[in-house]
């Protein structure tokens, strides 16, 4: 690779193969292909595993009667049977043929060019056409022949669908080949995207081959809740129908079931699961439950998906980790997210039945025992009193494992998964994470987009009459059907119980939202539903709008009883300095406004002619003073004849009571000042300070206090005077 700009090259390697059964070694094949990137120092590699046996393709076979099958772009073609079944297009009439990526000679091209109708008729017309005279649209050499022998089983399919015991449970039938071929009833459409290979039902098949295999619970893309599927290998056929796990594998057959039939199945089996002390579950080999009752509890305790019986049982799994010939935990290395993954592995060729192997655990009894022919183990536990707990660590945020630096075989800990320290340069592993490769982690589907005008006026393609079922047992696990118990807080218990469509009541619970968006939108029928109890949106909003004006009117008298208060003085025109300002803070700005009972400027009433005396302490505007700056800056010796480049002030009138009547067209505007104290705002020609008791003219009163600024007016109006108590900084005064 590092010699040659791009090659290939086939290295033959033995793989563990880990049957549960036994182990064995299979004979496998990497191609590695790599190509160096120009201007880079990277070089691109892919690696595909294959199996050393010879891949065998189907003869061409011609049918005397015609193919039972359609595209599965009904949307494109519509057929006459065309119907909903729950969020998907679909059509009873006959099977629907997906073909992955994987079945054509260029996979990218596929998935980048979209389909048309003249597309999928080349494709009909090529996959239906037994005298080879259709020219190829691109497909690889065999996939005709799968799609034509696939076909073959449309009646069987049809005919078990009619079958009520079975339509009631079943959400669709499908079967997918090597190549990528996939063919599903009721007839579907399905992303581009999809392909059945990379699914759980389909790897977890090949790991046991000629074994009925059971998932555990997952949403389903098209609608119809949690579900399990079931799924099993279809060997090569041979004269004698007898087979065993080596025989050569052509494709792997599937059922989904609603997730409540298997327990469903439970109870009724085994009536001594419905008393109150009694549990009843299934477990796959991985130690994850298939059904167990607090899956099915509407009381919200918790997911269906990925519950491990660590998680719901670990009084159990505390006791089933001594059975060492039984569990195994497992570590493997993950490179594509850099982490380790700890897992189970129940041994599935167990034969005898497991029970407490730990003495003195009287109130809690439990057997296990494997299913024959299959992938899953059935427990009961007799648990008579309470009190006796057990811990398993689990963490409550993620998957990460409490204890990286140590696994015991005994420690019961649920399924983790801790970091992978590795070399990123060089890719070497730390001598503690030389663990074997985990296997690839099965892809989720897509849900394809529909045109919801295809959807709007299609009938269902089952109807269940979930209303008319008055039993839970009638009702429980039917396919679209929910027996409702709870109300819509999650807690009530409902008065009268009743079974109504899933989307109504989302596991148990009236009224719950469905994990799905809606793609498809319809109006709840209210014949057969009980209203849902809400609080009316009407009168909440109008109270809270009314609320929210009553906060506004406060907030409005209150800024502006504030407003009238900092505008009591006046200052320039054009200023709109407030007075907390003046101590550096921070405060937001109002517009001028206009007073409603203006205090009359009185230098202006009493002496116009005479110039404007300028305070003191009036400060600019955009001035601030100077942290540990003086606060006088020597203003005290300034006369009110020097000259100063403030603009005309006029101090506000604090105290003092006058007799002259103001003219109601006189305003204030507001402004700061230096000084906390009050400052007079009356000019006078007389102006005088003093340590001692001021002498003032015209008869002012002898009982001013010291350090007073008193101005007067030698206006010839009989009694009146204006007072205001000031506070001057000085210095020493000669």
């Amino acid at each position: 690779m590092l010699r040659e700009p791009s090659g290939q090259v086939a290295i033959n390697f033995k793989y563990l193969k880990s049957s549960n059964d036994d182990i064995a070694n299979e004979e496998k094949v990497a191609i590695y292909n790599w190509k160096k990137v120009e201007g880079t120092p990277y070089i691109a590699c892919v690696v595909v595993i294959e199996p050393t046996k010879t891949k065998k393709i189907l003869k061409d076979l011609i049918y005397a009667g015609p193919a039972e099958f359609s595209y599965h772009r009904i949307d494109i073609m519509p057929s006459a049977t065309s119907c909903r079944h729950m969020k998907q297009l679909s059509s009873l009439g006959t099977t629907a043929v997906f073909l992955s990526a994987s079945c054509f000679i260029y996979p990218y091209k596929y998935i980048r060019e979209e389909e048309d109708f003249k597309t999928v008729l080349s494709y009909m017309a090529y996959l239906k056409d037994t005298r080879n005279v259709i020219t190829n649209p691109g497909l690889k050499p065999g996939v005709r022949n799968e799609v034509l022998a696939l076909s073959q089983i449309t009646s069987a399919w049809k005919a078990a669908a009619e079958h009520e015991e079975f339509s009631n449970y079943i959400v669709r039938r499908f079967i997918a080949t090597y190549n990528g071929v996939f063919q599903v009833y009721p007839a579907t459409l399905i992303d581009k995207s999809y392909d059945a290979t990379r699914r759980d039902w389909y790897i977890r098949a090949l790991e046991h081959p000629g074994k009925i295999i059971l998932t555990a619970p997952y949403l389903d893309v098209g609608g119809a809740g949690y579900v399990i599927t079931l799924s099993h290998t279809v060997f090569e056929g041979k004269p004698t129908a007898m087979h065993s796990p080596d025989d050569n594998i052509v494709a792997v057959m599937g059922i989904d079931f609603t997730f409540g039939y298997f327990y469903k199945f439970l109870l009724e089996k085994i009536p001594a699961c419905k008393l109150d002390h009694m549990i009843c579950f299934l477990l796959d080999d991985k130690g994850y439950l298939v059904a167990h009752p607090d899956l099915i509890d509407p009381s919200g305790r918790g997911p269906v998906e990925q519950q491990h019986i660590t998680h719901k049982e670990p009084l159990v799994a505390n006791d089933l980790l001594n059975h060492r010939a039984f569990v195994t935990k497992k570590v493997c290395a993950s490179y594509s997210d850099r982490t380790i993954q700890r897992y189970y592995q129940l041994n599935t060729s167990l034969d005898t039945v497991l029970t407490n192997l730990v003495h003195g655990e009287h109130c809690t009894k439990y057997q296990v025992m494997h299913v024959y022919g299959t992938n899953v183990f059935l427990g009961i536990v007799n648990q008579t009193c309470d009190g006796i707990t057990a811990f398993c660590p689990c963490s409550m945020t993620d998957r990460l494992c409490l204890n990286c630096h140590r696994m015991e075989p005994t420690e019961c800990e649920c399924p983790c998964e801790c970091p992978l320290k590795m070399d990123l340069c060089s890719g070497q592993l730390n001598n503690d994470n030389n663990y074997p490769t985990c296997p690839h982690f099965p892809e989720l589907p897509n849900l394809p987009v529909v045109n919801l005008n295809l959807l709007e006026y299609l009938k269902p393609c089952y109807e269940h009459h979930c209303s008319s079922r008055t039993e839970s047992s009638d009702c429980f696990g039917v396919l679209g059907c929910e027996w409702c118990q709870l109300d819509s807080d999650g807690v009530t218990s409902l008065n009268k119980k009743f079974c109504t469509e899933q989307r109504k009541c989302f596991g148990g619970v009236l009224g719950s939202r469905t994990p799905y968006a809606d793609e498809i939108i319809e109006e709840l029928p209210e014949s057969d539903f009980l209203v849902i109890k809400s609080t009316p949106f009407g009168p909440v909003a109008g109270g809270l709008i009314t609320i929210f004006i009553f906060i506004i009117i406060i907030v409005y008298v209150i800024r502006s009883r504030r407003h009238n208060i900092s505008h009591y003085g006046s200052s320039s025109p054009d200023s709109n300095f407030r007075m907390t300002q003046l101590n550096n803070e921070p405060e937001e700005m109002e517009p001028y406004q206009e007073q409603i009972n203006p205090v009359t400027p009185f230098c202006r009433q009493l002496i116009p002619h005479i110039e404007n005396v300028v305070s003191p302490y009036r400060v600019p505007t955009n001035y601030r003073r100077p942290a540990g700056g003086d606060s006088d800056h020597g203003y005290s010796t300034m006369t009110p004849h020097e000259d100063t480049e403030l603009a005309p002030y006029f101090e506000p009138l604090l105290l003092g009571r006058v007799s002259t009547d103001a003219p109601p067209s006189q305003h204030s505007l507001s402004s700061g000042s230096r000084t906390s104290s009050p400052v007079s705002c009356v000019p006078s020609t007389t102006c005088s300070a003093s340590p001692s008791i001021l002498k003032m003219e015209s008869g002012v009163p002898s009982w001013v206090a010291q350090k007073d600024f008193l101005c007067s007016s030698d206006v010839k109006s009989k009694g009146t005077y204006v007072l205001a108590q000031v506070q001057v900084h000085s210095e020493n005064m000669d």
